[in-house]
């Protein structure tokens, strides 16, 4: 997981999986560095300097194209979120963000359904920009709709929270929740 610092609070930026790198804010030459990686379960990491990478991609031009195409699907995702931020109810945020999340660390489960592996609701909370009891309430919902469920084992995404993702916040959460 990397969050970043604003003001007082942490900001999930993005939750990564097996396979997938982290750190790109120093090719900006950005100081202090604004993220900070923490591992939500035990992890092996590669790391490489800035000068090491540079020449990676100097010797490996696709290395290079890979990278803009990572950057550039990111930069897409975060603009997104902001756009779920702006014009979206904080339950259609959870839901998404799972979804979304469900789409780079999920391990397909029965037929239909999806898991991810635990995520806890305050880091579910930084993701979407909401408050922990908030994102509680939702779960909780969610859970009662039969759109997921969870445990310390994983969060288990159905068939139905696709489909409730996409159909708008009308199929979610109550609006008596925030």
């Amino acid at each position: 997981m990397v969050t970043r610092g604003v003001g007082d609070r942490r900001v999930v930026m993005d939750v990564y999986g097996p396979e997938e790198f982290f750190g790109e804010c120093v090719l900006a030459d950005v100081r202090p560095l604004p993220e900070e990686a923490i591992a939500l379960e035990r992890t092996d990491v590669m790391r490489w300097t800035k000068k090491e990478l540079e020449e990676l991609v100097l010797n490996r031009p696709q290395l290079g194209v890979a990278l803009l195409q990572v950057l550039a699907r990111r930069t897409m995702d975060v603009g997104d979120r902001l756009e779920d931020c702006l014009g979206e109810r904080t339950a259609g945020r959870v839901l998404r963000s799972l979804i979304r999340l469900s789409e780079r660390l999920a391990v397909m489960g029965d037929s239909d359904s999806v898991s991810l592996p635990p995520l806890t609701h305050q880091i579910l909370s930084e993701y979407v920009g909401s408050k922990r009891e908030v994102v509680t309430q939702h779960m909780i919902e969610f859970r009662r709709q039969g759109l997921l469920d969870y445990s310390r084992r994983g969060i288990r995404l159905t068939a139905r929270a696709f489909q409730a993702a996409h159909g708008g916040d009308e199929a979610l959460a109550p609006s008596n929740i925030a």
